[in-house]
Parts: structure tokens; C-alpha cells; sequence
């Protein structure tokens, strides 16, 4: 089984339709634990408050599905948890 890279893509700006990826800056090659880490400092400086909305991001794995970041149990650590492939997008 190979072991599944992961990619954090970030795009500054409140797109609405279409959020346009190939665009995107791209921090390449992370661990689970990295992704997770660049993600949720990310999703910060892109959500401060419920509020505002300044940016997008996602992480893609090296087996081409989009991953989310699932709070951890009390005690755990955050995973990642696949939400759909990128076949899978019109």
C-alpha cells in the first residue's frame, strides 16, 4: 500500500461559483499531521470570526480525494476524513 501525501492548497478572496484551485498556492508533500496543521492555521487567517470570509482552503491527497479536518475526541488528536474525489467535481 503507498502511502498517502497530502497537499494544502490556499487562495486568498471570497469566490463564490466557482472557487478556481489551479490558481491556488500549494504547500506539497506534507504528513497527515502537517496538512492538518497548515489547514487549521489557514482556515484561521481566512475565517478570524463566523463573520468574514477572506479566503479558501482544502487539502487534496496524493490519492486525488479532498480531505476535511475532523475535530479530535477529548484526549485525541484531529484526522482526516475523505469528502469526495476530484473525479467527482463538474
Amino acid at each position: 500500500m503507498t502511502k498517502i501525501t497530502y497537499t494544502v492548497e490556499t487562495l486568498d478572496g471570497a469566490h463564490i461559483n466557482h472557487i478556481p484551485w489551479w490558481d491556488a498556492n500549494r504547500a506539497e508533500g506534507l504528513t497527515e499531521r502537517e496538512a492538518v496543521a497548515r489547514h487549521n492555521q489557514a482556515d484561521r487567517r481566512y475565517h478570524p470570526d463566523a463573520n468574514s470570509w477572506s479566503g479558501h482552503v482544502r487539502i487534496v491527497g496524493s490519492d486525488d480525494w479532498t480531505y476535511s479536518v475532523e475535530p479530535p475526541i477529548p484526549g485525541g488528536r484531529s484526522t482526516l476524513q475523505r469528502l469526495y474525489h476530484l473525479d467527482d467535481i463538474a
